[in-house]
């Protein structure tokens, strides 16, 4: 059992010396994929800010032309999303 044991031990010490210098070296890689991501991420983010923006601005342009559709719209949303949170909120009881 002792052998099987430091067996083991001698295998996985041995993976990691060999996996210890692909570390190192994948340093630069790492940091390059990282901030590939980020400008990624980020770049979406911007896109997202912007969609969102234009909507809202063309919602607020609307509800200001309508201003009663604009009431009557925000009731129903509102009366059909407590409906919604009431049903999830019961069957979770």
């Amino acid at each position: 059992m002792e052998n099987q044991m430091n067996d083991s031990l001698g295998k996985v010490n041995g993976a990691l010396r060999d996996f210890k210098p692909n570390v190192k070296g994948s340093d630069m890689s790492l940091e390059k994929v990282s901030r590939d991501i980020g400008e990624s991420v980020g770049s979406l983010a911007k896109s997202f800010t912007g969609s969102v923006s234009e909507y809202s601005r063309a919602g607020s342009k609307y509800v200001r032309e309508n201003p009663a559709k604009g009431v009557a719209i925000a009731a129903v949303t509102g009366a059909v999303l407590g409906s919604l949170f009431t049903m999830s909120y019961r069957r979770r009881s």
